[in-house]
């Protein structure tokens, strides 16, 4: 009999996490033993994408058919008509009619953002893993005190993006070491490399008036404080006035619309290098270009283990990181002269530069890293997450009843 599997995302935006789960929900696709179903918490540009490797139900659903803190909850409240608005036995709403005929085995939510999610389904009575990728500022950010701690009490196993993070965990929420893994970021190698190899990387370049010819420092994330695109920028300063190489910086992952977008653009103008660095929304294509990148300045201040240093080495690009940063430390393990003093600018940009400089370095280490890459494969991640998933599956289960 097939294991039943109800995973949780809190959104379908472009981002690491939500990338992690598409490239494990798509292997499962294949899987004879294992049926999915997948709960978000709302929408986002990846569901359909979402869509074609399994069924896709949203939990905002739930408030749309009476179960919120609108105006109708309090009318009901006064009116007895509450059962009947919030999956009362009378009537439920059609999201948990649904997962109530899915009959899930287990429950995987794929963020410590969902913590309210799980609370809402603890009445199911199913035990439930978290794939936590989330460091202390994150954690802070995307979950209340209750409902971080009910995640961490309750949950039968807790895989982890990186060290880091199992570290984190450990020694600030006291959570024992038995109870939680390591299960580093994977993709999907082989339909990555296609996809790089498809790009026409001089078109891109043009249309963002670079040369075929210049070195391009990458970069990618939200405009968030944790991923340091402030010092991406002022080290891209650095870079740009001690070399004569035609040298240009691309971020990835700006909403233009955004006030922080507007004060990098400030920013860059007054320090004279607006046109040397590009600010890339988010989209379906990114590919595009961090296809074009030479090098990988990863700036972040916190980051768990960001699927595009895998994406990135897998183009053969070297990666250089600040130390106390995150599971990019344990990626890099080995180069550790590509690990930069925590927010060392100077540092960063020397070490940029001398990869700048030398083309034989940058070939070398590319080929290191690509090594790296494929390790990371899902088809090496995919198996041990799913078996370690299918450790917590109730042995002699019953099938439930719900009225």
């Amino acid at each position: 009999m097939r294991k039943r599997i109800l995973f949780i995302g809190h959104d379908a935006n472009y981002a690491g996490a939500q990338y992690l789960l598409l490239h494990l929900l798509t292997y499962l696709k294949e899987s004879k033993s294992i049926e999915t179903l997948l709960l978000l918490g709302s929408g986002g540009g990846l569901e359909n994408e979402f869509k074609k490797v399994t069924e896709v139900i949203h939990w905002q659903n739930d408030d749309e058919n009476g179960s919120g803190n609108g105006y109708f909850q309090k009318i009901a409240k006064v009116s007895r008509l509450e059962p009947f608005l919030t999956g009362g036995k009378n009537v439920k709403n059609p999201v948990l009619k649904r997962i109530e005929s899915f009959n899930p085995d287990i429950l995987f939510s794929n963020t410590i953002a969902n913590g309210a999610l799980l609370k809402k389904l603890e009445y199911l009575n199913c035990p439930f893993l978290i794939y936590c990728h989330e460091l202390e500022k994150s954690i802070h950010t995307y979950s209340t005190p209750e409902d971080l701690n009910f995640q961490l009490t309750k949950a039968a196993y807790i895989l982890v993006g990186s060290k880091a993070v199992r570290d984190n965990l450990i020694n600030k929420h006291n959570v024992i070491t038995e109870k939680i893994g390591v299960y580093t970021s994977y993709i999907d190698c082989t339909t990555m490399k296609a996809e790089y190899d498809a790009v026409d990387k001089i078109a891109v370049k043009s249309a963002l008036g670079i040369s075929p010819e210049a070195i391009i420092v990458g970069g990618c994330g939200l405009l968030e404080w944790r991923k340091g695109v402030d010092i991406f920028i002022n080290t891209a300063l650095q870079v740009i006035k001690s070399t004569a190489k035609d040298v240009h910086f691309i971020w990835v992952g700006v909403t233009k619309k955004s006030t922080e977008y507007y004060h990098l653009k400030f920013d860059l103008e007054r320090m004279g290098i607006a046109e040397k660095v590009h600010l890339i929304e988010s989209s379906s294509d990114i590919i595009n270009y961090t296809a074009c990148f030479d090098l990988f300045f990863m700036s972040s201040r916190e980051d768990p283990y960001p699927l595009v240093m895998i994406e990135s080495s897998l183009n053969k690009i070297p990666l250089i990181c600040f130390d106390k940063s995150g599971g990019a430390v344990d990626f890099v393990d080995g180069e550790m002269d590509m690990i930069i003093p925590y927010l060392d600018i100077q540092k960063a940009a020397e070490k940029l530069v001398e990869i700048i400089e030398n083309k034989q370095l940058r070939i070398k280490l590319g080929e290191i890293f690509y090594k790296k890459a494929w390790a990371h494969d899902i088809s090496v991640m995919g198996p041990k997450i799913t078996d370690k998933v299918l450790e917590f599956v109730p042995q002699n289960i019953n099938t439930l009843a719900f009225s």
